[in-house]
């Protein structure tokens, strides 16, 4: 009797620890493999974590983190509206990912993103020689003189970066003393040799950066492509061709001196779309 009882009770145990197969007649996803006191699938059933969990239904608090338990797709830039998906741009120091799409958090030193597109980065950089003080008319970056005593010339070249700056330059234009009889060749001329799109602008002011300078004929000398003072057609229409020293004889005129510090202000067209692209002035004098 006790032989046949521990034998049943063997049996019993092994029959508990049995799981059904497709041997046995039964699906592997029915009922008869889920745990008879808790209504769960065995703990390494295919599908399922250690718990029982169903893994191929995120958790209420998953839902709004997609794929990525812990991440969040909206504002991860390592996981930027889907998974692994890695925000990363040109000259691009800190990446950032905004409602779920790359955006540029913050451009490396000296680069400024000014068309607003992820795509290129921060696409645009300054010119390593301006500062603070040169985008403002009393920092002006002192350019050099320019003389009629000979034919002389400066070239000014920058970029408009980032979005409102402005390129301020001072300029000596020299009218050197003439002789008696002959003409002033003082002509002080400044005028883009590049500028695409026409995009760009300059202003002329003097040394007080108050003061619009006076040029040819008097025109105004704000938001122009060609500037020029021409000693022998001034802003009072003069001619001084040909001239005298101090006070002239009957029927000629006075060599004055038309030597004069000016600031040159290089901006962007209101209308015109920012750009990288760059820009080149030239500054004669005598030509």
């Amino acid at each position: 009797m006790v032989v046949r009882a521990l034998a049943s009770l063997v049996l019993v145990l092994i029959a508990g620890c049995a799981r059904p197969s497709a041997q046995d007649g039964e699906d592997a996803g029915g009922e008869g493999s889920k745990d008879l006191a808790t209504g769960k699938p065995p703990p390494d059933f295919a599908g399922y974590d250690l718990r029982g969990v169903d893994l191929s239904t995120p958790a209420p608090g998953d839902m709004a983190l997609g794929a990525c338990p812990g991440k969040n797709l909206m504002t991860d830039p390592m996981n930027c509206g889907a998974c692994g998906k890695l925000c990363m741009a040109s000259h691009v120091a800190m990446n950032a990912c905004v409602a779920g799409q790359c955006a540029v958090g913050k451009c490396s030193p000296g680069f400024y993103d000014v068309n607003s597109m992820v795509g290129d980065g921060c696409e645009c950089e300054q010119e390593k020689s301006e500062n603070s003080s040169t985008s403002q008319c009393a920092g002006a970056a002192s350019a050099g003189m320019v003389t009629d005593a000979m034919a002389s010339m400066i070239t000014l070249t920058g970029s408009i970066v980032p979005v409102g700056d402005e390129d301020w330059y001072e300029i000596v234009g020299v009218d050197s003393p003439e002789a008696n009889g002959g003409c002033n060749k003082y002509h002080l001329k400044i005028a883009f040799d590049q500028n695409p799109m026409n995009q760009f602008r300059f202003d002329v002011l003097y040394d007080d950066c108050k003061t619009k300078a006076s040029c040819a004929m008097g025109e105004q000398s704000i938001g122009l492509t060609v500037y020029e003072f021409d000693a022998n057609k001034g802003p009072m229409g003069g001619n001084e061709c040909p001239c005298h020293n101090g006070k002239p004889p009957p029927g000629a005129h006075e060599c004055k001196d038309h030597s004069q510090t000016v600031r040159i202000r290089v901006f962007r067209a209101m209308a015109a779309p920012p750009s990288c692209e760059s820009y080149k002035l030239l500054v004669t004098n005598g030509v």
